[in-house]
């Protein structure tokens, strides 16, 4: 055994019992163990939680209470991502009834889903389901018959003007999808529920977007004019394909997609040989008009149905992301460029 080994050994045996008993400071303090992520649930875990989408931060919620509880805490992921999504938009919860997603309403009834204050996810899980449908008499997000001429099928969504003019406004854009088309429809907003007595029409069959006002109520007048704004596909064409409206920064947009077009047999065999058909793109009137014309608050939203007959539309989302960018168009905010449809010298005003 070599000497260093042997005094090593007597190290050992000669080291007194007071040792043991040494001061902590005097020690090697063991390596500190690494909080789990959880434990930074006011840093970095809840930032990433609250990047993440609806369906993420629901998986999320399974997989431990600890993380289903920082995801319901106020201004936690669930508020955060509802608050972004959905701000600017009151609900129609019970018939009239509005219900914004921050409101403080102790407890309201919607098909038996209790919605609470501070319960954030279902109140995330109200507005995504609720919010894309039409309200009564369809109560669904699809309508496929119109009964009567000249039917008005309003959204459950109204929107918030007070907050959507602000220019850091993440906007609200609505999309529908029209499947099926019997006759002529048109998308329309209108401040009759702030008390105002205007509108704002876009025509996706003529591109046209159409301003009226009442100005009068018995005997009823109205006034109004229109800009085209996008191409105006064949005469007696009906629309069939995707129209959209943002509203962002107190500024209004219209958007449009035209369906594919049915390929003859032989494009169809030739299709078969390539690829399918391109969808056409979609196209915007751009930023056509403010907010300066609504009276209140509020803002709702409508599809206008000229005739009755059998449909198919679709209400496809209520968010805040539209297709493509939108910027101011000029020509719609110069006001020689808009034509009077009715209510000037030249054309009596409509009754």
């Amino acid at each position: 055994m070599s000497s260093a080994a042997v005094a090593v050994g007597v190290c050992k045996r000669q080291r007194p019992a007071s040792c043991a008993s040494a001061p902590l400071a005097k020690r090697r303090a063991p390596p500190a163990r690494l909080p789990p992520l959880i434990a930074l649930s006011d840093g970095p875990c809840a930032e990433v939680l609250s990047w993440l989408t609806a369906q993420d931060l629901g998986r999320t919620d399974v997989t431990c209470r600890a993380l289903l509880e920082l995801g319901g805490r106020p201004a936690g992921p669930w508020e955060l991502l509802g608050a972004r999504t959905f701000r600017g938009i009151e609900l129609d919860v019970d018939g009239g009834q509005l219900f914004g997603f921050e409101a403080a309403e102790p407890q309201v009834k919607e098909a038996g889903l209790a919605v609470v204050s501070g319960s954030w996810k279902r109140r995330c899980r109200l507005f995504t389901e609720a919010a894309p449908t039409f309200g009564a008499p369809f109560a669904s997000s699809e309508i496929r018959q119109i009964p009567r001429p000249d039917e008005l099928a309003y959204c459950r969504c109204r929107l918030r003007t007070d907050i959507l003019k602000a220019p850091s406004s993440h906007g609200i854009y609505v999309e529908i999808n029209v499947l099926a088309n019997a006759d002529n429809l048109s998308f329309a907003v209108m401040d009759f529920e702030g008390g105002g007595s205007s509108s704002v029409t876009f025509s996706p069959e003529t591109g046209a977007v159409l301003r009226e006002r009442k100005v009068k109520e018995s005997p009823r007048v109205i006034e109004g004019s229109y800009i085209q704004l996008l191409p105006q596909q064949s005469e007696g064409t009906s629309f069939e394909g995707s129209m959209g409206l943002l509203v962002q920064g107190g500024q209004i947009a219209f958007f449009r997609r035209w369906k594919a077009r049915e390929p003859t047999q032989s494009e169809a065999q030739q299709e078969a040989a390539t690829e399918a058909v391109e969808q056409p793109p979609w196209e915007t009137t751009g930023f056509c008009t403010d907010l300066s014309w609504v009276q209140g608050d509020l803002l709702s939203i409508c599809l206008a149905f000229r005739d009755e007959g059998e449909y198919h539309v679709k209400l496809a989302c209520v968010g805040s992301e539209p297709p493509l960018k939108a910027v101011r168009n000029a020509d719609a905010f110069n006001a020689k460029k808009w034509s009077m449809l009715y209510g000037d010298d030249n054309v009596p005003l409509a009754l």
